[in-house]
């Protein structure tokens, strides 16, 4: 799967998935020379993957991610010291690095949230008074 830009997730009514931005950068300027990015699920399904095929930095939406935890891989290439990434969920950071990287324990940063549910308050049935005694 490559992931694709222009990823909006934002106009979602209610979205059950998440979003996140891929920033890949390469201090040289000439891409990521045969290096990529693999994002897989927890069952080890891939989510996404891509390259910066050229130039210092490129951006990817990746969009759909069920809420949980996942791994990103990020193959070495053959300038590895030239390669940065930073992935993030609404502006916040999950991860960042070089290559060549595996993180392990990306995980979502919001989840599902159900309606609070009411639960009864204690009622009182007698109260016993105490005395209170201030000395000075």
């Amino acid at each position: 799967l490559e992931s694709s830009s222009g990823c909006d997730c934002s106009g979602c009514a209610s979205c059950s998935s998440v979003c996140w931005t891929v920033e890949k950068k390469d201090s040289y300027g000439d891409g990521w020379d045969s290096a990529s990015y693999i994002i897989t699920d927890s069952n080890g399904e891939v989510e996404a993957a891509g390259t910066l095929a050229s130039g210092s930095s490129g951006t990817d939406e990746v969009c759909g991610l069920s809420y949980g935890c996942y791994t990103m891989t990020v193959t070495e290439g053959s300038f590895p010291i030239e390669i940065g990434w930073e992935v993030t969920e609404d502006g916040a950071l999950i991860a960042k690095g070089g290559a060549p990287a595996t993180e392990n324990g990306m995980c979502t940063i919001e989840g599902p949230t159900s309606s609070p549910t009411m639960t009864p308050s204690p009622t009182i049935t007698s109260r016993p008074t105490h005395e209170v005694c201030w000395t000075a």
